[in-house]
């Protein structure tokens, strides 16, 4: 039986974008790309890209959206403050 992930939909196109890191990885965005390919072979994984996050406002919000929400689901926001209740 093949495991399917969630978070791989058959049969959907995928277009990811990462933060630029340097590191000595110099193959880290094709090692990526090949594992999320073998996730769920019926997806399309049409590329893997790094972008710099200072240069990018849609990965700036992007990063600042996924922050609240873990914040959320880990109950650490303060009241009053940025997304607070």
């Amino acid at each position: 039986m093949v495991k399917e992930y969630k978070w791989i939909h058959p049969f959907n196109q995928y277009r990811i974008f990462c933060d630029f890191k340097c590191n000595r990885l110099r193959d880290r965005l094709h090692t990526l790309k090949v594992c999320l390919t073998r996730a769920n072979l019926a997806a399309a994984i049409e590329i893997v890209q790094a972008v710099r996050s200072g240069e990018s406002v849609l990965i700036q919000l992007t990063d600042m959206l996924v922050g609240l929400a873990s914040a959320r689901l880990n109950d650490r926001l303060a009241p009053g403050g940025a997304g607070g209740r």
